[in-house]
């Protein structure tokens, strides 16, 4: 009698990509232009939404945050306090940094055509609701080891 070979499951090709219409609250930018309309190129089967804290508090401000030179993507950092320290503690959290990487990003500067900037809480508290900012990671200074956020948006 002649066994069956076990065959490997078969996968479904991942559907086509789609166009998604943004609310226009969402505010995007491709190319440094508004854009209207994202392509969607795959969902992750994986996904859990993440439980927040208290159901009863939701977000002070949204924004969209990517490391330019290596990613396409913004992803979403939500904060709960307008403060330089939610901000840099939350993208830290995004990016997946130990504990110790995080304690080593002391502080926060807007990258602009006219200079670089310190944040203060002021500045984030003026910040627009789901802004797009690109993040780098540099060192204070040559002979620290501690870190800057540089932020562009």
């Amino acid at each position: 009698m002649m066994q069956q070979q076990e065959q490997p499951p078969i996968q479904a090709a991942s559907p086509a990509p789609m166009l998604v219409q943004l609310g226009a609250s969402q505010n995007f930018l491709v190319n440094n232009r508004p854009a209207r309309w994202i392509q969607v190129l795959d969902v992750d089967p994986s996904y859990q939404r993440a439980r927040t804290p208290s159901p009863n508090r939701s977000p002070a401000l949204s924004v969209y945050v990517r490391a330019p030179e290596t990613e396409v993507h913004y992803w979403a950092v939500f904060l709960r306090d307008l403060t330089v320290q939610e901000l840099i503690k939350r993208v830290v959290q995004k990016y997946g940094f130990s504990t110790d990487e995080r304690d080593r990003v002391r502080l926060a500067v807007r990258v602009t055509d006219h200079g670089v900037q310190r944040l203060g809480d002021e500045d984030v508290r003026s910040m627009e609701s789901e802004v797009a900012i690109d993040v780098k990671v540099t060192s204070l200074d040559p002979e620290s080891e501690d870190w800057q956020l540089e932020l562009r948006y």
